[in-house]
């Protein structure tokens, strides 16, 4: 199945969401579930959610759960996914991208 490629303004919602849940300190994997529970979200926004909660919950890093949300995720977003998550600043690494987007 290939990846669904999502907008911009998607990629940006999605990214400002995340960068929200990082500053309030809520774990990765409590900030997927409850923007896939979000009513009114955009629905594109929820399925990927969920889907990054069942990888990351089968042990996956952030990164890679994203990235196998298969939403055409760019080099340019792993690396700094992957950088941001190593370095324990998913808050910077998810705001930064968000206003790249």
């Amino acid at each position: 199945m290939a990846a669904e490629k999502i907008s911009h303004t998607i990629r940006a919602q999605l990214y400002g969401e995340l960068a929200k849940f990082a500053k309030a300190g809520f774990g990765l994997d409590k900030a997927f579930a409850a923007i896939a529970d979000q009513r009114g979200g955009h629905s594109r926004i929820r399925r990927i959610a969920r889907s990054a909660a069942l990888h990351l919950e089968a042990g996956g890093t952030i990164a890679d759960s994203l990235k196998q949300a298969e939403y055409g995720m760019s080099a340019l977003e792993y690396s700094m996914i992957e950088a941001a998550e190593s370095g324990g600043v998913l808050e910077t690494g998810f705001r930064h991208l968000a206003d790249h987007f």
